[in-house]
């Protein structure tokens, strides 16, 4: 007979799944056997190292990590159709459930998985970033909403720390995660333009930067102490980029002066399909709604800037907008708001105790 503290844990992680739409079933049945396994230890998984810890921006710059990397293999591209005559699809990707290896940390999972420590954080309420393997499993975010906006160029959404990079082809969208600015050094929203491409940039310290310094520097040639890495698009708007990092553990941080961070693997892949004069819009949507099928799902965020007053009632707004409020179950979209998880949850009303089962389990499309 099972332990009823465990019991209680299944069942409330069964009506949690619900949340998780279509993903449900699988995702029950991947965390119900790597619960199966906790506490078993692996004897293939290779200890990987902790992260470094965070420099002092204000000091003298010491090397980093590599600032290059082969470009990243296999990048997915997805479908969406956001006009009629539909189906819509405005949800991409799939969410996952993995068994974090002993010795990794978060830093090492969002690089493997294309997410930023961030994004991990929020989907994993309570797991310890750098000890994940005392967890009995870890969700994988790389599921998504995606933004509103004009469905062309690079879209950038800053409470998100992510960018949606649409190649040309209509209903195509590719996507990477970000390092972006703090609430003191913001990064800036609007609608700009790639001015100009640069491979193994200079970066000339802004006085703004070097007044923050402890031993103020002008310049840091290319290599392991430059903070650019080795490729950067420079953006219409006068000392901003889009560019890679010496240290890949900031992406999925708010830890830059305002520019945009990516892993070196992901830059490396976008610099040559990116041409100069390409359409940037940076965006703040700490809250965003989509349709799949018929299904409503939104996808919350933290308000890093302070600008929402409220995500519940800008949760109500974006449905409406959609058309799809009388869809959708009020008690799932204001716990959704309050708990800002950063994945897509299934709030629709139709979804209910006795017809989960079926709803979740339909194939997509």
């Amino acid at each position: 007979m099972p332990h009823p503290a465990r019991a209680a844990v299944s069942r409330r992680r069964r009506r949690e799944l619900k949340r998780f739409g279509r993903w449900a079933a699988a995702l029950l049945v991947a965390m119900a056997a790597l619960g199966a396994q906790a506490g078993t230890p692996s004897s293939t998984a290779a200890p990987s190292p902790l992260a470094p810890a965070p420099v002092d921006p204000g000091s003298t710059l010491p090397p980093g990590e590599s600032v290059d990397a082969p470009p990243r293999a296999d990048v997915p591209a997805y479908r969406i159709a956001d006009t009629p005559p539909g189906p819509y699809r405005m949800v991409i990707g799939e969410m996952k459930v993995i068994a974090a290896r002993p010795g990794e940390t978060f830093l090492d999972i969002g690089r493997r998985e294309d997410l930023g420590i961030g994004e991990l954080e929020e989907a994993n309420p309570g797991v310890d970033p750098w000890l994940p393997h005392l967890s009995p499993y870890v969700i994988v975010p790389s599921a998504f909403v995606v933004p509103p906006s004009g469905r062309r160029g690079i879209v950038i959404n800053v409470p998100e720390m992510r960018m949606y990079y649409f190649p040309g082809p209509p209903g195509a969208v590719i996507t990477f995660p970000l390092g972006l600015g703090p609430y003191n050094w913001q990064t800036p929203r609007g609608t700009f333009k790639v001015a100009s491409k640069e491979v193994n940039p200079v970066w000339r310290v802004p006085p703004s930067i070097q007044r923050d310094m402890e031993h103020p520097i002008t310049f840091v040639p290319p290599g392991p102490a430059n903070p650019l890495g080795k490729y950067r698009f420079v953006l219409s708007i006068p000392g901003y980029g889009i560019h890679g990092t010496n240290r890949p553990w900031g992406v999925g941080r708010y830890y830059s002066h305002g520019c945009i961070r990516m892993y070196p693997e992901d830059i490396h892949w976008l610099f040559d399909r990116i041409p100069k004069g390409f359409p940037v819009e940076i965006i703040y949507a700490p809250v965003k709604a989509g349709l799949d099928g018929l299904e409503v799902f939104l996808e919350v965020h933290r308000d890093p800037y302070n600008l929402i007053l409220n995500l519940e009632a800008e949760a109500w707004r974006l449905v409406r907008e959609l058309g799809a409020e009388y869809r959708v179950d009020a008690d799932r979209l204001k716990r959704t708001a309050q708990e800002a998880r950063g994945f897509p949850v299934n709030v629709t009303r139709a979804l209910g105790e006795e017809t989960a089962k079926g709803a979740v389990s339909r194939p997509r499309g």
